[in-house]
């Protein structure tokens, strides 16, 4: 977080024009539980959780970076106002995307890649879809996205555990082991930290390239 402020004036800047302003994963159920009254759980064969209802708010211009989500579940993603672009990655392009180690990140620059430090991007095969006010995504888990708001926007996420134990055990090591270990290096040397990680993410990536090649 890096404000706090009047919801109210939150909104009002949020709508105000194109600006580096969002709101991300607000919790619903904890926040104003009252609003799941208003928040339909569809039967398409997924438990989703009550407890994990989440808000997006995101100004004109704002880009919620490459990344996939850290516990694994799969997610219903609606537009309630504002259109938003989204790119999806398969979790099997994740060495192509140079993947940090112990996050769930990737820092290429998906409309300005540099080809230089990150050739095996072009080895990754996106998907790009505009989300509609009122439309759905589904995004099974594991999967890679980035969010870009083409206007200012409301979304809501459902999330339900993914059918796979081996997604489920995955985000528990995600969240239990992987993901502590990184602050407590982000925390004792976040620049050799980095730098390593972004070191091991390149070298996967040209092993990726070697295999590859004709």
């Amino acid at each position: 977080s890096i404000d706090r402020i009047p919801f109210r004036d939150f909104l009002a800047t949020l709508l105000a024009g194109e600006r580096d302003l969002r709101m991300f994963l607000h919790n619903l159920s904890h926040a104003m539980p009252e609003l799941l009254e208003d928040v339909r759980f569809p039967d398409i064969g997924l438990r989703f959780s009550r407890q994990f209802v989440f808000s997006f708010f995101g100004a004109r211009g704002t880009t919620t970076p490459l990344h996939f989500d850290i516990d694994m579940g799969d997610v219903l993603h609606t537009a309630v106002l504002g259109r938003r672009r989204i790119r999806l990655f398969a979790p099997a392009d994740a060495t192509a995307l140079y993947r940090h180690p112990c996050t769930v990140r990737s820092y290429v620059d998906l409309d300005a890649p540099d080809r230089d430090r990150h050739p095996a991007i072009d080895f990754a095969t996106g998907h790009e879809v505009v989300l509609e006010p009122g439309q759905t995504l589904y995004m099974p888990a594991g999967w890679w996205h980035e969010f870009h708001y083409l206007e200012a926007g409301i979304g809501v996420s459902l999330r339900a555990s993914s059918p796979l134990w081996r997604d489920r055990l995955l985000g528990a090591l995600h969240l239990l082991l992987t993901s502590p270990a990184d602050r407590i290096a982000n925390k004792i040397a976040p620049e050799a930290w980095y730098a390593w990680k972004d070191a091991r993410a390149a070298k996967r990536a040209d092993v990726l390239i070697k295999a590859e090649q004709p």
